[in-house]
């Protein structure tokens, strides 16, 4: 939504296809034609776009609504606890994000999403080790590499680890930095 503060031309398209895909999960949704399952991920798709929309609300009872459908869906829990994280309502968002980890240990937008909120919670050592998680179940995610550094600059200890280069991830090697 940002974006659109700056380019004011894609505010009316970003709205617009953010409704066209609530409309589109709607009528899914309604069809009766999909399992439990592929509900449960309809229910998320739209809960994504009433979010994006900053309809938290709706949001709210989409992922919850897919959660009762399949409540091993790890991605709804990912984003109702990124939609709690951005009301500030940040146990819910640990709560989430924690069962997240739980159904799908190899999740790492649910250890990166953890570490969010824990930074924000000033936890800071609880955030390094979720962002490290996150960077070592996917190695090229760059914005949990970041994040893992801003954290640690947060406690004072200045830039630890940036990219690692050609695979060398070990801190003591400075050709890693």
């Amino acid at each position: 939504m940002a974006v659109c503060a700056v380019i004011p031309a894609w505010a009316d398209d970003l709205a617009l296809c953010l409704d066209k895909q609530v409309e589109a999960c709607t009528r899914l949704i309604d069809s009766g034609k999909f399992d439990q399952t592929n509900l449960a991920n309809l229910f998320t798709a739209r809960g994504i776009a009433h979010k994006a929309g900053g309809e938290f609300e709706h949001a709210f009872a989409d992922y919850s609504e897919a959660i009762r459908l399949d409540p091993r869906n790890a991605i709804a829990f990912v984003d109702r606890g990124a939609a709690h994280e951005a009301k500030g309502e940040l146990e819910l968002a640990l709560a989430d994000d924690s069962e997240a980890i739980r159904l799908d240990p190899r999740n790492a937008i649910a250890f990166y999403n953890r570490g969010v909120t824990y930074e924000k919670k000033r936890e800071l050592d609880l955030a390094i080790a979720d962002f490290s998680e996150a960077t070592r179940i996917n190695p090229t995610f760059a914005l949990a590499f970041n994040s893992r550094g801003a954290a640690h600059q947060a406690k004072g200890e200045g830039v630890v680890q940036k990219w690692p280069v050609l695979g060398n991830t070990d801190n003591k090697d400075p050709s890693a930095w």
